[in-house]
């Protein structure tokens, strides 16, 4: 999303960061609103109300907002709930991720028999 367009939909009645936010995969109103000070923009409370560029130089309304700030990580995977026997040999390993959730890489000599051990572990 250009800082441009960014700029337009937040003048708009009922626009906030934070609306604008949820409608971005993976940027959240505190990342958007760092990245918009980043960018040089500051919020200004009194009238008139609303973000204006404050830095040096050309205002940036032609860069991308994602070149001043990252993606957060996503942190919505399946969590498996159930309690499983494994034999050794169907585990080839077991790793926490990022979140510390239990992550199990099965291995399978077939897609079909990749299909039945999940499905046995899933249900």
């Amino acid at each position: 999303m250009l800082i441009k367009e960014l700029l337009d939909q937040l003048t708009k009645p009922g626009q906030t960061v934070a609306a604008i936010a949820k409608q971005i995969e993976g940027i959240g109103e505190k990342r958007l609103k760092k990245a918009l000070n980043q960018a040089g923009y500051q919020f200004r409370n009194q009238a008139p109300k609303g973000w204006f560029f404050a830095g040096e130089g050309a205002e940036p309304l032609d860069k991308s907002i994602f070149d001043y700030t990252t993606l957060a990580p996503q942190t919505n995977k399946p969590r498996m709930s159930k309690n499983v026997k494994l034999n050794s040999h169907e585990i080839h390993a077991i790793e926490k991720d990022v979140q510390g959730n239990v992550v199990l890489i099965i291995l399978a000599d077939s897609c079909e028999n990749f299909y039945e051990e999940l499905k046995r572990y899933c249900n």
